[in-house]
């Protein structure tokens, strides 16, 4: 079955982007990337039967950029005050790059207890099916403004998988700089429960991230790369939490550091249709 066919089977889908996807450090939310990446969703939904949830981090650090602050803010309430900042200057971004290609966007804001809950599961599977059903992409992002540590989702690669699982969607792609062995081990545990038992799970990791990953922020702008064994074992533990991912099923794709969830779709189409995966 080819690639075209296959992609009109996913009937959801569920795509995830980190922040340093969609933000630069000085400026916050950059509008090319964000342009991009609605033009590309926008592809990838094709025709009204297709629907798609994004869950966008990114607010924490628009936040940041708004209010000139040089490095992340280490107090509670103010990282929150940069997520409130920061949610709002955002959505704005999301809402007017979509507009250029006649989609609407709907924000949702999730704690863990809107997941733990059973009646708050089912107001927020509710909210997100009626948003689908009118034709509207979802938006989805943890609610950093009130969550504390005892109501917080963690990140939102659990997030997706929790989003994914609360709308039965098709198929997940995390675009996504790094997986850990923390995010690893929290998304096969989602992949074994019984919602999410059908779902396909791409991890598309961008070729930059390990560099990225071993290059710490630094004072004054400066960075280092790391050659200490402290990185070498980073690297290692992550190595370690993808091949977990790749031996419980998980397809994980080194992609361009550019790449969008269309193409990221059809790659994994195009190897599932010659039967590589």
């Amino acid at each position: 079955m080819g690639a075209r066919r296959q992609l009109g089977r996913i009937r959801r889908l569920v795509v995830k982007v980190g922040s340093g996807l969609i933000t630069t450090p000085a400026a916050g939310p950059e509008r090319r990337r964000i342009s991009a990446l609605a033009a590309d969703l926008a592809a990838a939904r094709g025709e009204p039967a297709r629907e798609i949830v994004l869950v966008s981090s990114g607010a924490i650090a628009t936040g940041m950029a708004r209010l000139a602050l040089p490095r992340r803010p280490r107090s509670m309430p103010e990282t929150q005050a940069a997520a409130a900042v920061g949610q709002s200057a955002l959505m704005r971004h999301y809402e007017s790059a979509f507009k250029r290609h006649g989609l609407q966007v709907g924000q949702i804001l999730l704690t863990a207890q809107d997941i733990g809950d059973r009646a708050r599961y089912l107001n927020a599977r509710n909210t997100l099916l009626a948003l689908l059903r009118f034709g509207v992409l979802p938006i989805v992002n943890e609610n950093d403004t009130v969550a504390v540590e005892e109501i917080k989702v963690g990140d939102n690669d659990n997030l997706s998988a929790l989003v994914a699982s609360l709308i039965e969607a098709d198929l997940l792609v995390l675009l996504t700089d790094v997986i850990d062995a923390r995010a690893a081990r929290a998304l096969l545990a989602h992949l074994t429960r019984g919602a999410s038992r059908h779902l396909a799970l791409v991890v598309a990791l961008r070729n930059e991230a390990l560099l990225a990953a071993a290059q710490p922020a630094a004072d004054a702008g400066a960075r280092a790369l790391y050659t200490s064994a402290a990185a070498e074992e980073l690297i290692a533990e992550r190595a370690t939490a993808l091949q977990r991912m790749r031996d419980a099923g998980v397809v994980v794709l080194d992609v361009a550091p550019d790449a969008m969830a269309a193409a990221v779709v059809n790659q994994y189409l195009e190897l599932k249709a010659r039967g590589a995966l």
